[in-house]
């Protein structure tokens, strides 16, 4: 048996945010959760199955080599357990494939970017940044906007909780915005498709705003007419589809992050006890960057 000394998880999205510790631990005995497990030998990221429960890993010193704990590769010289669930994870996948397969943006064409302090939305910043584009973030709050711009840096960035984003778009992006990497669906997205430039594209890669509501007493998005009228289009996609390309990806963040144009923010909880409050922190929109959650500190008692 090995040790694991460490875990940490990548938080989903998937659960309630007024969930139980026992409603969240039974989330993660039977979704699959991306964890990092150090062990006494080597750092090891792997998928937690529906056959495994992150909390039997923890207690019992479980093998984090057996097939219940699905895929596992060892990190990486130089990859710490954030960047591996993060910038190297399905979030980097994520931005990297979406804003490049989907959104194809041209340097010149200005891109919006909500949660832009996200995540996702932070990488797909930078991405779109480095590919010689004006972008703009939209976040909630003075301190994450400040981050967007000074630290991803977005040409600007609109808070949503203070200002009219749509006003905004108008004066930020007059002649529209080409492509749009959008993370929130509602009241955002409507704003998007109306500040839409001839042929934009719109990535849809979340509408966190709706996970946590009743998919029936949702009402539909408005203006969907503009999509028309700008001859537009709106495409979702799944990063898991271009798994064979991941090293792609991951080569080409390693050297942005190499030459300093990628700066990765993770925000890191404590505590198997705190996983509800942790989720929460995804729908109060109080976590700046990723969110994780570090379930141990070693050492740990072998069992």
């Amino acid at each position: 048996m090995t040790l694991v000394r460490e875990a940490m998880v990548s938080v989903p999205k998937t659960l309630d945010a007024g969930a139980s510790v026992q409603e969240a631990g039974e989330l993660l005995s039977r979704t699959e959760v991306r964890a990092v497990y150090v062990t006494e030998e080597q750092r090891l990221l792997g998928v937690v199955t529906r056959k495994t429960l992150v909390r039997e890993v923890i207690a019992h010193g479980l093998d984090p080599r057996t097939t219940e704990l699905g895929a596992i590769t060892p990190l990486a010289v130089g990859v710490t357990p954030e960047q591996a669930l993060g910038v190297f994870g399905l979030t980097g996948m994520t931005a990297y494939f979406g804003l490049k397969e989907i959104g194809q943006p041209k340097p010149g064409e200005t891109v919006l970017v909500s949660a832009a302090a996200g995540a996702t939305g932070s990488i797909a910043v930078q991405l779109a940044k480095a590919a010689g584009c004006p972008v703009l973030g939209i976040a909630g709050g003075r301190t994450k906007c400040t981050w967007v711009q000074e630290v991803a840096g977005a040409d600007a960035c609109i808070d949503y909780k203070s200002e009219n984003v749509w006003q905004r778009l108008q004066e930020l992006a007059p002649r529209g915005v080409d492509v749009v990497f959008e993370n929130v669906g509602g009241a955002l997205l409507e704003a998007a498709i109306m500040s839409l430039a001839l042929r934009g594209r719109i990535v849809l890669c979340g509408t966190i705003s709706n996970y946590d509501a009743d998919p029936h007493a949702q009402r539909g998005v408005r203006f969907l007419l503009n999509l028309g009228l700008k001859r537009a289009r709106m495409e979702g996609f799944i990063a898991l589809d271009y798994e064979a390309r991941y090293p792609e990806a991951i080569a080409a963040i390693m050297q942005l992050m190499a030459s300093g144009k990628l700066q990765t923010a993770e925000d890191v909880q404590h505590g198997f006890d705190h996983i509800p409050a942790t989720l929460r922190r995804l729908f109060e929109g109080k976590n700046l960057g990723k969110q994780l959650l570090k379930l141990a500190d070693p050492p740990l008692a072998r069992v």
